[in-house]
């Protein structure tokens, strides 16, 4: 049998039946499968349809090649953010930085509109000197 990622539990189907109430609380408290197994039959998963809508969902995500690795990286990235971060830096600092970060995006923004904003005059000035030279006499 295959390695399955989520915790397993393995019943037999006499066993399920008489337990049920169990069975599905015990899929609804956790993240788990749980496994029916039947003589001269296939085993059978039961999932919690929240569980089974991620899985389903994760696959949907990962069928594409570079979505795929583009959602690896972010994970990897993260995952390296939050072990520098997360043993080192204290609320008030991390606090700090986010507030840094709003600031600096604010003046990037602010930096952009007035870089716009010159381009436009330039623009304009170069406009207003070419229309010159046709209205002169």
């Amino acid at each position: 049998m295959a390695m399955l990622p989520i915790p397993t539990t393995y019943t037999s189907y006499t066993q399920a039946q008489e337990h049920f109430l169990q069975v599905l609380e015990q899929l609804e408290l956790g993240n788990s499968i749980i496994i029916v197994q039947r003589q001269g039959h296939h085993d059978v998963a039961l999932i919690a349809a929240d569980e089974l809508s991620a899985l389903l969902e994760e696959v949907y995500l990962l069928r594409s090649p570079a979505n795929a690795q583009r959602l690896f990286q972010s994970l990897n990235w993260s995952q390296e953010r939050l072990s520098q971060t997360a043993a080192t830096t204290s609320l008030e600092e991390l606090r700090q930085e986010l507030e840094t970060e709003i600031e600096q995006e604010k003046a990037g923004s602010s930096l952009l509109f007035m870089l716009n904003q010159q381009t436009r005059c330039q623009d304009n000035i170069l406009l207003t000197q070419k229309f010159r030279k046709f209205l002169k006499p």
